[in-house]
């Protein structure tokens, strides 16, 4: 083979390999793992690739990949891994092909020969002339093989010789003509007129059981057709108010179809997406009354620390950790606090050292919240933040310096390769996403794509495209620690970038 066709079938192969890794779940907690180099991440793919772990060594190796694009051997063995993976999964699904294929097998064999049990027992019963008997068996073998032209055959036979009989008048009894017409109605499946028929033949014909049995059995399919329709109405209508976005009427409504008729794919398809939905609301709503309970708390402690109310403070934060007990600032400002109140409680101070006043803590509050945001990368929150500051003093130093650096990153994202460029566009594709109906398990994929995407983009040197992608991820999942972690190093990044043009 050529040197330019082995080329070709490494790209193909490093394409399939992206649309894998894109279905791992990357979106997993950050570890202590995740502080490895390039070198250790590509050690633990080998030794998962040498176990025979192939998904695994792949993304240890696309890790070692996006902290070290030039990484030669990461690179070939990524695409090994790749190769194997997919081999492994194109046996499993010969495997799983071939079963379904007996089981398909075994039941066609087993609805053939039911098929032949109620033809046979149809012909009977036609020789005997238990018409409706024969007709209940033939309907049964057109329920399975509706192509069956015996079974056809014989229906139409027995129709034909019913209505000659209703229409020549060739009855001893009036009660044999109910039947007649009554059995006409039913192989046409019009039961509310076959039953109807078959009472009025019963008022004059009281012990006659075949056509007791048959009027249970008339009534039944009309409960089951009445059933289906009514499945379908509430069906349509569970639809329109899942596309209302009214979730909660459309699961009743669902719920009440697939009761009626378990049967009906679309109905329990669309129940699946409206139950999803509804958890998602339930979920956001949840996560944002807690990030309000979380952010009132926590601010009304930095309130109370800034005015030296330490003791209120504490309690406030107490109240933040109960929600969510990671919350970084919260500990570390209710650290602050009990070492105030313990200073003073024990010197009140040292006279040499003068007391802060309630401003001049307020003013650090927020000169070091600026700071955090900044380092996040969220610069309009850090500007916001030190505005603050020179409001209260126009003369800080810090919050002047550290507010030009935000305003220059600020801009240089603005200009082709941040945040600003693509919020309206990340925005519209999240709101066409909801619009669709994505379940949580199409979201985790999305998640995964778009950052490997972004690692991909990284490692090209596209670093506009990286910073689009981890935006998306973001968007999708505010707590993806990779994302976030990703984002800061581009950052350095496009400084370092910045730097060097200057």
């Amino acid at each position: 083979m050529s040197n330019r066709g082995i080329l070709s079938i490494q790209v193909t192969v490093l394409m399939i390999l992206c649309s894998v890794l894109a279905l791992s779940n990357f979106c997993s907690a950050i570890s202590p793992e995740e502080t490895m180099s390039a070198e250790e991440y590509f050690q633990h793919g080998l030794t998962d690739y040498e176990a025979g772990n192939y998904k695994s060594a792949m993304e240890s190796f696309s890790e070692a990949l996006f902290l070290d694009p030039t990484n030669k051997q990461a690179r070939h063995y990524l695409e090994k891994a790749g190769e194997k993976f997919l081999e492994e999964k194109e046996s499993e699904k010969e495997s799983e092909r071939k079963d379904m294929l007996q089981r398909a097998k075994s039941e066609i064999l087993e609805r053939r020969k039911k098929a032949q049990e109620n033809y046979e027992n149809g012909v009977k019963h036609y020789r005997r002339s238990e018409l409706l008997k024969a007709i209940e068996e033939f309907n049964s073998v057109l329920e399975i093989e509706p192509e069956h032209k015996e079974a056809k055959g014989y229906l139409e036979l027995i129709v034909k010789k019913l209505e000659d009989a209703v229409n020549k008048g060739e009855f001893k009894t009036v009660s044999e003509l109910y039947y007649a017409q009554g059995a006409i109605f039913y192989v046409n499946g019009e039961w509310a007129k076959a039953i109807g028929q078959w009472e009025e033949a019963i008022k004059l014909d009281p012990a006659n059981e075949e056509l007791s049995e048959f009027i249970k059995i008339a009534s039944k399919k009309k409960e089951e057709q009445e059933a289906l329709e009514k499945a379908e109405v509430l069906h349509r209508e569970g639809v329109a108010h899942y596309n209302e976005g009214r979730f909660e009427e459309a699961i009743g409504e669902l719920e009440e179809a697939v009761k009626l008729n378990p049967k009906h794919i679309k109905a329990r398809e669309y129940l699946a997406k409206a139950k999803d939905k509804l958890a998602t609301i339930k979920k956001e709503e949840e996560e944002r009354k807690h990030r309000e309970a979380i952010e009132t708390h926590y601010f009304q402690g930095i309130d109370y620390y800034a005015e030296g109310e330490f003791g209120k403070a504490i309690s406030e934060w107490e109240e933040v950790l109960l929600i969510d007990p990671e919350h970084k600032g919260a500990k570390e400002y209710m650290e602050k606090a009990r070492e105030k109140i313990a200073s003073v409680t024990t010197e009140r101070r040292k006279a040499e050292i003068p007391l802060r006043t309630p401003e001049e803590e307020k003013i650090e509050i927020y000169y070091r919240q600026g700071i955090n945001y900044y380092l996040a990368g969220d610069y309009r929150k850090a500007i916001e933040q030190w505005q603050e500051v020179l409001r209260m003093d126009p003369s800080h130093k810090g919050a002047r310096e550290y507010m030009a650096k935000a305003k220059g990153r600020l801009k240089v994202s603005e200009e082709g390769i941040g945040y600003s460029p693509y919020e309206e566009e990340i925005e519209q594709y999240v709101k066409e996403l909801e619009k669709g109906g994505t379940t949580d398990k199409e979201k985790e994929e999305l998640i995964a794509t778009h950052y490997q995407d972004g690692l991909v983009a990284y490692a090209h040197g596209d670093l506009s495209q990286a910073m689009k992608e981890w935006q998306i991820v973001l968007k999708l999942d505010p707590e993806h620690k990779k994302a976030r972690r990703a984002l800061i190093k581009l950052q350095a990044e496009l400084e370092r970038r910045r730097g060097k043009e200057e």
